[in-house]
């Protein structure tokens, strides 16, 4: 299962960032607690690791949770960042667009407008990106139920953080090499 999420995760990493980066409209980049290259690099992951887990397809949550705060100005209720985010999403999207069907698409765009919202996600794209988002407030001010959509996301979330965090940092900073040794991978 690591192998796997290492390999969507550098897929993440490797095409997805680097053209997020050349995106001009993009308007996250190193606040504290929403930056690109931590606070959203933590959700892709989240959710390469429950899709993998569930056997779920990866790809248009990838994008949902990469492009889920890309229109942030700033750390506080920032209350345009999400429909602000669409265009940025489906530029980033049209960069990929085998990769998606039509489908998928209007999911992502779906699930990046409406991330911060408390109902219950119509789909499995919109249900990982809030509950993949919300995990560690969950860990920093508490548990509540009502937040999450997903029953697994809903059990790590009421866990204490320790062995997700451990398992989580070994695959987002690190992987195998053909010879078997750790190496740095992140682009951080």
């Amino acid at each position: 299962m690591e192998k796997k999420i290492f390999e969507y995760f550098s897929f993440y990493q490797n095409e997805i960032l680097p053209k997020i980066m050349t995106i001009p409209e993009v308007t996250q980049k190193d606040y504290w607690y929403h930056w690109l290259l931590t606070h959203t690099e933590w959700v892709v992951f989240r959710w390469i690791y429950f899709a993998v887990s569930m056997d779920k397809n990866p790809i248009p949550v990838i994008f949902a949770c990469a492009c889920h705060d890309l229109a942030r100005t700033n750390d506080l209720d920032c209350l345009k960042h999400w429909p602000n985010a669409v265009p940025i999403a489906e530029n980033l999207m049209d960069m990929f667009d085998d990769l998606l069907s039509v489908e998928e698409k209007e999911m992502v765009k779906y699930a990046v407008k409406n991330h911060t919202i408390w109902t219950v996600a119509p789909d499995y794209v919109s249900a990982c990106l809030r509950d993949a988002d919300r995990v560690r407030l969950s860990w920093e001010k508490g548990y509540k139920e009502k937040f999450f959509n997903t029953e697994p996301w809903k059990k790590i979330a009421s866990w204490n953080p320790r062995d997700f965090l451990e398992f989580e940092n070994r695959c987002l900073w690190r992987g195998k090499d053909v010879d078997n040794e750790w190496v740095l991978c992140s682009k951080i």
